[in-house]
């Protein structure tokens, strides 16, 4: 019953993002949020994080809990903004996973003039994201999940837009392997002010990742992640990190994106530690006009 379930609700939203067409709205919601995911090019997974990606890793969450903070600088050299966000995910069963997440983020301030050219104060824009998922086990190696997101968009003091977006995917797992599949963000469109609407960046993706155990020294994994966005465009990511008892962590990865893609492609390095359960994560991106600079920090914790 549960795969029947499972398949209908990826029609649904196959259907739903296979019918975009035109310019796309809310690029943010394809923004990762955790710099270790960032670090290896947008691709891995992230339990914390899973209320805005893949919802489906929760039931192969190592422990019962996982919550992280984050902030980003994000494009310094481009539109620029200052993105705060915070994701948890929590085991309440053995089979079955809930969590939540929000991010805000605002844009550079700019100033307002009238017809005549005479400033009428200054606004700054804004961004923001709500969104919550479950995930539960169809068997000792599958496991599905599902989100929903509310994201609200404010580009000037009269013009603001809300939007409701879902994703639904499908997990893998086995040994130090995972492998995943589903549909990212299709949802309801955008009417702009002069009435043309523009859809929310949906994607088809399928991602995996690997992980081979060194003993006591740490551990190699490898990640891969490639998005078809039918709205137009597509990205790849690759992304490699190595531990060293699990407590020190060097990452590099590289996000590959054709011209119509919603993000461009650019180059990624990052480093995390961990002791007692908490963890520190910075993620810093270059290679791109855009989004070379970009900082992004963040405090975990897990059990």
């Amino acid at each position: 019953m549960k795969k029947t379930l499972l398949i209908l609700a990826l029609s649904a939203l196959s259907a739903v993002a296979f019918a975009q067409g035109g310019g796309q709205a809310m690029p943010f919601l394809a923004i990762e949020r955790s710099p270790a995911v960032m670090a290896t090019g947008s691709a891995g997974f992230s339990a914390a994080w899973s209320a805005f990606g893949n919802a489906a890793c929760m039931p192969f969450l190592a422990g019962k809990m996982d919550a992280e903070a984050s902030w980003q600088n994000w494009a310094p050299r481009g539109a620029g903004s200052s993105n705060i966000g915070a994701g948890a995910a929590f085991m309440l069963s053995d089979a079955l996973g809930m969590s939540v997440a929000f991010a805000r983020q605002g844009g550079e301030e700019y100033e307002i003039t009238d017809v005549s050219g005479v400033s009428k104060g200054s606004f700054k824009p804004s961004d923001m994201i709500f969104g919550a998922g479950m995930g539960f086990r169809l068997g000792e190696k599958l496991s599905a999940g599902a989100s929903v997101r509310f994201a609200r968009e404010k580009l000037s003091s009269d013009d603001s837009y809300s939007a409701l977006a879902a994703s639904a995917d499908i997990m893998y797992a086995s040994g130090g392997l995972k492998a995943s599949a589903g549909i990212h963000n299709a949802g309801s469109s955008v009417t702009a002010a002069d009435g043309t609407k523009y859809q929310l960046p949906a994607s088809v993706n399928v991602s995996g990742a690997y992980v081979h155990g060194l003993g006591d020294a740490g551990g190699i994994s490898a990640s891969v992640a490639a998005d078809y966005f039918p709205g137009g465009g597509f990205t790849a990511g690759l992304g490699a990190e190595f531990s060293f008892r699990d407590m020190l962590f060097v990452r590099a990865g590289y996000h590959a994106a054709t011209q119509a893609a919603v993000l461009p492609s650019f180059a990624a390095l990052g480093l995390g530690a961990k002791f007692a359960g908490a963890r520190l994560d910075l993620a810093y991106l270059f290679g791109n006009a855009s989004l070379g600079g970009t900082l992004a920090l963040a405090l975990g914790y897990g059990f």
